[in-house]
């Protein structure tokens, strides 16, 4: 909670010791428009920027090993997020309505539940071959997203991964899909 709610907030340079940004830590401050993370971040908290609504972009450190669960939960602005290999927590960017991208690098295996749910603006996802399995409501209500292309290596996909994802027309599921769980790809019906 170390800057929770400080609303006038708009610019925030953070030293090159600091290795992890706790929960709740710029929580609410609705006016940070920019953050400068160091090399050698390795971990965001739980929620950390919930609410951040004027942050637009992010460069997440390579050094960056652990985003925290719905650590950037409603940042209505955020459109640009530069991905490096790392644990994206469960709802971690859920209802980023602006977000237009997500390029997963490779090593990661798993989009946890809730990860990018309700992106409106969400129109490309990029798997990596480490892909393994894509959690409960993982991409739910992603109604920016029009074609879809799994790497072989996917063998699950959970419980209303796409649900909701309205303009999807066009998907190819890959060669080594197991599993797809209940309402997975529910209306959509572009």
């Amino acid at each position: 909670y170390a800057f929770f709610n400080c609303e006038r907030l708009t610019s925030v340079t953070l030293g090159k010791d600091v290795s992890v940004i706790g929960e709740y830590a710029f929580a609410y401050c609705c006016g940070l428009r920019d953050i400068s993370m160091p090399m050698g971040l390795a971990a965001l908290g739980d929620f950390s920027f919930t609410n951040c609504v004027a942050l637009h972009g992010i460069v997440l450190p390579a050094s960056l090993e652990q985003i925290g669960e719905y650590a950037f939960l409603n940042c209505f602005g955020l459109r640009d997020v530069a991905f490096n290999s790392c644990n994206i927590g469960r709802g971690a960017f859920t209802a980023c309505c602006s977000l237009r991208s997500a390029c997963l690098p490779e090593g990661m295996t798993e989009v946890y539940d809730e990860a990018f749910a309700e992106c409106d603006a969400l129109n490309r996802i990029s798997l990596p071959a480490s892909m393994n399995s894509l959690g409960i409501t993982s991409f739910y209500s992603c109604r920016g997203l029009t074609e879809l292309t799994l790497p072989d290596t996917i063998t699950e996909i959970d419980v209303s991964a796409f649900t909701l994802c309205s303009a999807l027309h066009t998907l190819d599921l890959g060669s080594g899909l197991l599993s797809i769980g209940s309402d997975a790809f529910s209306i959509c019906n572009a």
